[in-house]
């Protein structure tokens, strides 16, 4: 249904969506639709962790399920033709390891740089958290570039307050659940990838 509604309102050349979801196989899985359809997963959300309990509460519940048919990166790449991918975003809700296993030709072959949503405590059940996903990266010729962090997490009553007293009492640091990272191919893969 949402491949079919995004593909009606689109009007940009070249762009499709595709009724298949990403995995680290091909076959079919059950997929949680949440009350906020943006909290949608694989994966059950732990409405007790510190993101659906003080930021979202309610909106991690689960409304229904349904099943999909699943591919992974490679196997899309093959079947379609694109023939490769340069640069991957990920953001699925605790499932993008799965996805990035499901990708292995291409992050070694082809992936110059990778944007993935990563997370420090689990905000669904059963998630890889960062070092999993730092490792499983690092271990193929990945270097961390950034995180997209600002400097606070989930405010906590009593916990430490922003230093700088212009901003206003709901900027305070918290308990950092997650963010998105970035990761490019090193130095010596480039080299030798392309004889530089």
């Amino acid at each position: 249904e949402e491949a079919n509604r995004l593909n009606q309102r689109n009007c940009i050349s070249g762009f499709k969506a595709v009724p298949l979801a990403l995995d680290q196989r091909v076959g079919s899985r059950i997929l949680n639709i949440t009350r906020h359809r943006g909290y949608c997963s694989f994966l059950k959300p732990d409405l007790e962790s510190d993101w659906f309990k003080y930021c979202r509460r309610l909106e991690g519940e689960i409304e229904s399920t349904i099943l999909v048919q699943t591919t992974t990166v490679d196997q899309f790449v093959e079947e379609t033709k694109l023939g490769r991918i340069d640069f991957m975003k990920l953001d699925t809700e605790g499932t993008e390891l799965d996805i990035l296993v499901g990708a292995q030709n291409q992050l070694s072959k082809n992936v110059l740089g990778l944007r993935c949503e990563v997370s420090f405590q689990r905000s669904y059940a059963d998630m890889a958290l960062f070092g999993d996903i730092h490792h499983f990266l690092l271990s193929r010729d990945f270097i961390l570039l950034n995180f997209d962090y600002f400097g606070k997490g989930i405010p906590r009553i009593n916990l430490i307050r922003n230093p700088d007293p212009s901003l206003p009492d709901f900027s305070r640091y918290g308990v950092l659940v997650g963010t998105d990272a970035v990761w490019l191919k090193s130095t010596a893969w480039f080299v030798d990838r392309f004889k530089v």
